[in-house]
């Protein structure tokens, strides 16, 4: 079958997050919808996303320092770095994009940026994956990469999408 690139909506709640986790394809994520309420004011999504070139330095920071993570904490998609991580993986000189995503605004995510999304408020969202013509390789080696994983593991499907995006 042909990738799944969507367009996919997501339906968030309040105090909602999305695990650490990252793509093999580029995608956009538009704010379509959002409730106000007294945790909005923060902004509605707060949003962290990690260069793609610290990916291996982030992947191995959260081995070493968060509590029960797993052998591939990215790929596995179950840690949320709190606040306190946040500041330490600062000093460490891990930093990352770190802003507030409003209604109506679209955010980009490069193929193989790790981040992670806070909902301070219910939201509706529209995402769609894409391959830039910047981002063939890094699509390529990162589905290469995935190959690695144990046969099991559930990002193992998202080699054959990123091959597929490239050459269908």
């Amino acid at each position: 079958p042909p990738p799944d690139l969507g367009p996919k909506v997501y339906c968030s709640y309040l105090n909602m997050c999305t695990n650490l986790h990252s793509d093999v394809a580029d995608a956009v994520n538009i704010m379509l919808h959002r409730v106000e309420n007294n945790s909005a004011a923060k902004g509605p999504a707060q949003w962290e996303i990690f260069k793609r070139e610290d990916y291996t330095h982030l992947d191995e920071w959260i081995k070493k320092n968060v509590t029960g993570s797993k052998s591939h904490p990215i790929y596995d998609g179950y840690t949320y770095l709190s606040l306190e991580q946040l500041a330490r993986l600062v000093k460490d000189g891990i930093i990352p994009f770190s802003f507030v995503q409003q209604l109506g605004e679209a955010v980009l995510i490069p193929a193989g940026a790790a981040h992670q999304v806070f909902n301070n408020s219910s939201c509706t969202k529209l995402a769609m994956d894409f391959v830039s013509s910047e981002g063939i390789q890094t699509v390529l080696k990162l589905a290469e990469g995935l190959r690695y994983l144990p046969k099991k593991h559930g990002a193992s499907q998202e080699i054959v999408q990123g091959k597929l995006m490239v050459t269908e």
